[in-house]
């Protein structure tokens, strides 16, 4: 990992983030060996959580060392697997059912606290990701529409504290599956516009991660709802979706999807334009991550 992480560099990398999935483990101070299906997928997991922060800590380390930014996603109602019950979600789509609902009482407190723990115990980090859905999300009538609704009741004070903790870390929120109607269809529109630069919004705000993902159904992004992002003037960054596509059968070598893929970057504005996070979960997405950061300054 610490070649792997040396070659991003040298092909232009400037940043790497990891994913902390709190439903891998039973708690923040579990040392026990899971082996778990999440409920989502084949994700198995046989580190305990101790192991896996300090693996995260390493691979820090070496990125810092070749002057690479470190960052953190989560999940914004992500949870442990011991979870109290009575503050779970019901279940939906893509989210394991130990995740909490914002609404219920108690529930957004102990979600920062538990996110809290994991920055603290990874620090410094000098970008923070708040991810909305897939997994993630509630679609109680307390918590709908999501983008406005549940995920923002979580967002916003997960923001102000992660600021108030390290002023300097940058805190992008992510749009990811929120077309989907599970998660308000359009309302993630409202979201982009209570945090227009023209509106009052939360100082810790840096921009929004957009998917760029056109033959993803619940995640693509069409030319009219791209230019809303434009016409918000909001910095933003892209978040390339590729290795999951068609399960990788010719992408590589498909040339009109290449084009529409930079077709579709082309068509924000690149003075708002602030880079791109590509994403990898295999090895045979290294090829694509490699020309995706070609294209980003």
């Amino acid at each position: 990992m610490d070649r792997y992480i040396e070659e991003l560099a040298l092909w232009g990398c400037n940043g790497i983030c990891f994913w902390f999935e709190m439903g891998m483990f039973e708690s923040f101070e579990s040392t026990e060996k899971l082996n778990a299906n999440m409920g989502y997928g084949n994700h198995k997991n046989t580190l305990p959580a101790s192991d896996y922060l300090n693996m995260s800590r390493r691979f820090y380390k070496t990125a810092r060392r070749m002057g690479m930014k470190t960052g953190l996603l989560m999940v914004v109602n992500d949870a442990y697997r011991t979870s109290p019950k009575e503050m779970r979600i019901k279940p939906i789509i893509g989210t394991p059912n130990c995740y909490l609902c914002p609404s219920k009482p108690g529930a957004v407190e102990q979600m920062i606290a538990w996110q809290e723990e994991v920055f603290k115990a990874l620090a410094p980090i000098d970008i923070f990701n708040i991810f909305p859905a897939d997994p993630g999300g509630c679609s109680c009538k307390e918590c709908a529409p999501w983008p406005t609704g549940g995920f923002w009741k979580v967002a916003k004070p997960l923001g102000d504290r992660i600021h108030a903790i390290s002023p300097k870390t940058e805190i992008w929120v992510d749009t990811w599956h929120l077309n989907h109607p599970t998660f308000g269809g359009k309302d993630w529109k409202n979201l982009v516009n209570n945090l227009d630069w023209s509106k009052k919004r939360p100082e810790w705000f840096a921009g929004f991660e957009v998917a760029m993902a056109p033959h993803h159904k619940y995640a693509k992004m069409s030319a009219e709802e791209r230019d809303y992002y434009n016409k918000a003037k909001q910095p933003l960054t892209v978040f390339p979706d590729i290795s999951m596509w068609g399960n990788h059968r010719g992408m590589l070598v498909n040339k009109n999807y290449w084009k529409s893929l930079q077709s579709e970057l082309n068509s924000y504005n690149p003075k708002l334009m602030k880079g791109g996070w590509p994403y990898a979960e295999r090895w045979n997405t290294d090829i694509a991550n490699a020309v995706f950061l070609s294209w980003f300054k």
